[in-house]
């Protein structure tokens, strides 16, 4: 992988952090024995809601939760998910 990176930033908790392009990623282990077997979207619909007060309701976070599997892999909400998840593979 090379490394080409977006953004760099420091956590308090975490230490450095570099941020990648998902396509950079996905390019970066082509040429590699890992392939990428599933990625999804997360949180494409969570931060829709103005009212951050009821995202503190556990009952609305749930069903938020479900809202998000459900479409995590739907093209059109991959495409605008906050984050996206690559699962990858050794394929031997």
């Amino acid at each position: 992988m090379t490394n080409e990176k977006l953004k760099k930033n420091t956590s308090k908790n975490f230490g450095h952090i570099n941020y990648y392009s998902t396509n950079k990623l996905i390019d970066s282990f082509e040429e590699s024995d890992i392939i990428l077997m599933k990625r999804l979207g997360i949180r494409s619909t969570y931060g829709l809601s103005g009212n951050n007060s009821i995202k503190y309701n556990s009952e609305w976070y749930e069903n938020m939760f479900e809202l998000e599997k459900l479409l995590s892999n739907k093209t059109e909400f991959l495409e605008t998910a906050f984050y996206n998840h690559l699962i990858f593979k050794r394929s031997n």
